[in-house]
């Protein structure tokens, strides 16, 4: 799902497509969590551009200008590539960035809550194993992102396993005992889960390095 507000022009575009949008718009795209697109077209040229607005403004417009939020308007240039006729591929991609993005946010909350915890059952609080398995299922409900980040990445996803580590947990709570093997696996799956912790924070930096120094454009 995603919103999309329509500009039109009767002039053919010129190379560089640039569009004077108002800032009370922006400001209001910024307060939904679904991406907000602007489709703008030429009538004559018969061409249709589009940008993802709330990450063209994280990415460029804060770092570019920073007293945005004090004028009328601001100039939104289009990259070239972001043609709907022919790179309608890139919006389903950039869709996938957001549902990325979204889940990420929660991945790390949920994971710091576990590694505190799990922290607590290695050393010796054993009955703190059943608030671990609460976590471990919100874990499985971000199996999207997990695999999605190991796929994309050198990280195994084979190797993964909440359920396997949720299990340790609650055998460690109902025994009261922790054995090497419910050790071993609870310490492999949150180092597994901290490598695709590194993962995500080293997005948001790579598209700010990709759009500053390599014309790579994440909106």
């Amino acid at each position: 799902m995603f919103f999309v507000q329509s500009k039109g022009t009767v002039s053919s575009f010129d190379k560089t497509v640039k569009l004077s949008f108002p800032v009370k718009t922006i400001k209001y795209a910024l307060l939904f969590n679904v991406p907000f697109f602007i489709f703008y077209t030429s009538i004559p040229s018969n061409e249709t551009k589009y940008i993802w607005l709330q990450k063209y403004v994280e990415i460029h417009l804060n770092n570019k200008n920073q007293n945005w939020q004090q004028q009328e308007s601001v100039t939104i240039t289009f990259p070239e590539e972001n043609d709907l006729s022919s790179n309608i591929e890139k919006v389903n991609e950039l869709l996938t960035n957001h549902r990325e993005t979204s889940q990420s946010l929660a991945f790390l909350k949920v994971y710091e809550e576990l590694v505190f915890h799990a922290r607590n059952v290695l050393s010796g609080e054993f009955g703190v194993g059943h608030t671990c398995v609460i976590y471990c299922y919100k874990l499985v409900k971000l199996n999207w992102l997990i695999n999605y980040l190991a796929s994309n990445t050198c990280v195994n996803i084979e190797r993964i396993s909440i359920f396997n580590m949720k299990d340790a947990f609650e055998e460690i709570a109902s025994t009261n005992i922790i054995d090497n093997e419910n050790r071993n696996v609870i310490t492999e799956q949150l180092k597994l889960l901290s490598e695709l912790k590194q993962i995500i924070i080293s997005t948001e930096s790579r598209e700010e390095l990709g759009c500053e120094n390599y014309g790579l454009f994440p909106f």
